[in-house]
């Protein structure tokens, strides 16, 4: 994801090593002192996707650029938001929006526009149709075969 879909969107930075600065990011997700959980990421999606996601998924469609990788983050998100695992455990959602993104989920489950429609969370990306179909199949393909298999579909492109 970093090499194909955020790298080619980043304004060059002189003296910075972008490739240096990448595997120093990679080394420390992979530090079992860190043990960061999904939960912990998941929190307060609903204003860190603007900040971190969504604007690489907008210069994506503005370039004609790959997305998938960066959708599958918000797909993800989404499926998220239902509040239940893929073994069926209640996942407790930390948002300031989560009890009205929760009935959301729940009510449309593998419709992703009434969410992709909050303004104030996707901007004008619950408009683009390319971003939208995207969503839409990844966010299937998470309820009917689940994370493994999205995520191998994601990678083998």
């Amino acid at each position: 994801m970093l090499d194909i879909e955020v790298t080619p969107h980043l304004p060059k930075l002189p003296g910075l090593d972008i490739t240096a600065y990448k595997a120093s990011v990679l080394e420390r997700f992979a530090n079992p002192m860190i043990a960061d959980t999904a939960l912990r990421i998941c929190m307060d999606g609903s204003s860190k996707l603007p900040k971190f996601i969504l604007p690489s998924i907008e210069n994506a469609l503005r370039s004609n650029g790959s997305l998938r990788r960066l959708t599958l983050c918000v797909a993800a998100w989404l499926r998220f938001l239902n509040g239940v695992d893929e073994q069926g455990a209640v996942i407790e959602i930390t948002d300031p929006k989560g009890p009205a993104l929760n009935a959301l989920a729940k009510q449309h489950r593998e419709n992703p526009l009434p969410i992709l429609e909050i303004a104030d969370i996707f901007g004008e990306l619950g408009r683009s149709t390319r971003f939208v179909e995207e969503v839409q199949l990844l966010l299937k393909m998470l309820y009917e075969r689940g994370a493994k298999d999205a995520l191998t579909f994601v990678v083998q492109g």
